[in-house]
């Protein structure tokens, strides 16, 4: 980021790589598909609570997100869901096809 400003990314589904065993035990569910496939249930599975709250998820390696560089990404932009107010804007962003989103694009 350049500048002085602030930012972040909202992120409200992803595709679980490690401690799966544990985020199952955490949504009491098995379908690996469903663990990590909305806001609620991403929150559950990783234990995110309020100690979390304006965390820099970049300062420690054990929280930062990477990108598998051997996978190519195809990232598509689609409508948001499930809300009314500026639903039209195409603010969503998933990975075509990706079976962890709730609806897949």
């Amino acid at each position: 980021m350049k500048g002085n400003e602030n930012g972040f990314v909202l992120i409200r589904a992803l595709e679980p790589k490690r401690g799966i065993e544990q985020m199952k035990k955490r949504r009491g569910l098995n379908d690996v598909k469903r663990l990590c496939s909305g806001p609620g249930k991403l929150t559950q599975a990783l234990n995110i609570t309020n100690r979390h709250h304006e965390m820099d998820l970049c300062s420690d390696p054990r929280y930062c997100f990477t990108l598998n560089k051997r996978t190519s990404a195809d990232v598509v932009a689609d409508k948001r869901i499930g809300i009314t107010r500026s639903a039209h804007y195409p603010w969503r962003f998933t990975l075509r096809g990706s079976p962890f989103v709730s609806r897949a694009v």
